[in-house]
């Protein structure tokens, strides 16, 4: 803790104004209280003034900026001459904190990690020259064995290449040296020591000269699982279950035990016999028979602004149409069609700007229908039927294509979209 006398100061100053935080704790005239906060200036100034005998107990500094920046505490006695309280320029990294009592001072970094502590000894050490004091200083005069008992520290001069902190008791941490070759560790009985190869085996139980990369014993273990091994798990494994020769071969559970299939060709499908599984190929006709096309799925818009509305006065209460209402503007989906035969239906509206809408299924148009009528109306049906397409992924495209001379837009709105296969 820091004494103070009525009229004695403390202050400090920043290496940048305005960016390190300051608060002081302590006594003011035996009272517990937060004695001061602010930030500090970029030269020296008043902190705190004491008006009576106080005590600070804690001073904290936090730099706020986002670069590191120096720092200095003094106390300056009513009279006298200002005096440092923590070594010169002491350096804050970016969100680092620092905290003294006037004999101890510690930094943290943002994370909270003590970073640095420093016993202040200059008000004991060296007389009265502190503004001359320096970590640097500081710690030649702790190392100093005519001014502190060295016994009960550890000097860094102990510290040769190679050399680690450890403690074998409790308090009494010591240099240990790290030989070449050598691995740290705690035997079953000792202390915490460089070990040698040989202390090291005996530790993991591994014989001396052991081979590790042959027949050594992982291997061995694993190769009595085996089939064959002394403690055969697969031994009752069909040895051609296992002899997947093939990219694509598939292995399964036949009468007897594991099997091999063999892949099967292009364009064939997995599926189950009488038992077991057996390739097949897709039977002609085969796919889907009716789709109906979720409208709100759709797969790109080629031209116009389309938008999905809700219409209470259409079947589905579901309504697409372009808001733009100009001539090319097209909407398409993708739609899976096995080869077969198949009819379009297509739930559209009708109005006096209503335009043309042409059908096409990978760009090969099938169908068109004119949406113009002069008094418009909602539920109006198309059905195109003979449509023949080849097994795939399809395209089906909407495209506004041109206008009845009448109209006097090109407005498509439709709420159903419909293929169902009749061949």
């Amino acid at each position: 803790m820091i004494a103070l006398d009525n009229g004695d100061k403390i202050r400090g100053d920043a290496s940048a104004a305005t960016v390190v935080d300051y608060t002081l704790h302590g006594l003011d005239n035996n009272a517990i209280k937060q004695l001061a906060d602010g930030q500090l200036a970029n030269t020296i100034d008043d902190l705190y003034t004491a008006d009576s005998a106080d005590v600070v107990s804690a001073i904290i500094l936090v730099n706020t900026d986002s670069s590191a920046r120096t720092v200095n505490l003094y106390l300056t006695p009513s009279g006298g001459t200002a005096r440092r309280l923590i070594p010169k320029d002491t350096s804050l990294g970016v969100g680092f904190c620092l905290i003294t009592d006037g004999s101890k001072m510690g930094v943290y970094d943002a994370s909270g990690n003590l970073q640095q502590t420093v016993t202040i000894v200059a008000h004991a050490l060296g007389g009265s020259s502190h503004d001359a004091d320096t970590l640097s200083d500081l710690n030649s005069k702790i190392s100093d064995a005519t001014l502190v008992d060295t016994a009960s520290i550890v000097l860094k001069a102990l510290f040769d290449a190679n050399t680690i902190l450890a403690a074998n008791s409790d308090d009494m941490p010591a240099a240990l040296a790290v030989a070449a070759s050598r691995i740290l560790g705690r035997k079953a009985a000792g202390n915490i020591a460089a070990m040698t190869v040989a202390e090291l085996l005996t530790l993991i139980n591994v014989a001396a000269g052991a081979d590790v990369t042959g027949s050594n014993a992982p291997q061995a273990h694993e190769a009595s699982h085996v089939s064959g091994g002394s403690d055969d798990i697969d031994a009752a494994l069909n040895p051609a279950a296992v002899a997947l020769t093939t990219r694509g071969d598939v292995l399964f559970h036949d009468a007897s035990g594991l099997a091999r299939l063999a892949k099967g060709t292009d364009g064939q499908f997995l599926k189950i016999g009488a038992n077991d599984p057996v390739w097949a190929d897709v039977a002609a006709g085969a796919g889907e028979g009716h789709v109906t096309i979720s409208l709100i799925a759709y797969s790109s818009i080629g031209q116009g602004t389309w938008t999905i509305g809700v219409d209470t006065g259409r079947i589905g209460n579901l309504v697409v149409q372009n808001t733009t209402t100009d001539d090319g503007d097209n909407i398409s989906y993708k739609v899976y069609l096995a080869t077969g035969t198949y009819t379009l239906y297509f739930l559209y509206g009708t109005g006096s700007d209503g335009g043309i809408i042409d059908f096409y299924i990978d760009a090969v148009e099938v169908a068109s229908v004119d949406t113009y009528s002069g008094s418009g109306s909602s539920n109006n049906v198309l059905t195109q039927v003979s449509i023949v397409v080849t097994d795939g992924l399809k395209t089906l495209k909407l495209d506004v294509d041109g206008k009845n001379g009448s109209s006097s837009g090109y407005k498509a709105a439709f709420s159903s979209l419909i293929l169902y296969r009749t061949a």
